[in-house]
């Protein structure tokens, strides 16, 4: 990952999560570097995005997050983006 970038994965289970997950991001006044969409095997609406977002420490947009309803999971920064993936 680059300096000051980090990765959170969070759980979507229904249509325009995405959407939603980004305002909160927007709102703590982070910016997304990248997102990853990766299906779950259950249903085309069971996925987990991955982001990388521009701030050392996620923890307040974690909180957001969680507070909102979603499952989150901050990412080890040494995980290599193909585990990701799986």
């Amino acid at each position: 990952l680059e300096p000051g970038v980090s990765r959170i994965a969070v759980r979507a289970r229904k249509p325009g999560v995405l959407g939603e997950v980004a305002d909160i991001i927007r709102e703590q006044g982070v910016d997304v570097f990248s997102v990853l969409s990766s299906p779950q095997k259950v249903s085309a609406y069971d996925r987990t995005l991955v982001f990388q977002l521009v701030i050392k420490d996620p923890s307040s947009v974690v909180r957001s997050l969680e507070e909102a309803g979603f499952e989150v999971s901050w990412l080890d920064s040494t995980v290599p983006s193909d585990e990701v993936a799986r």
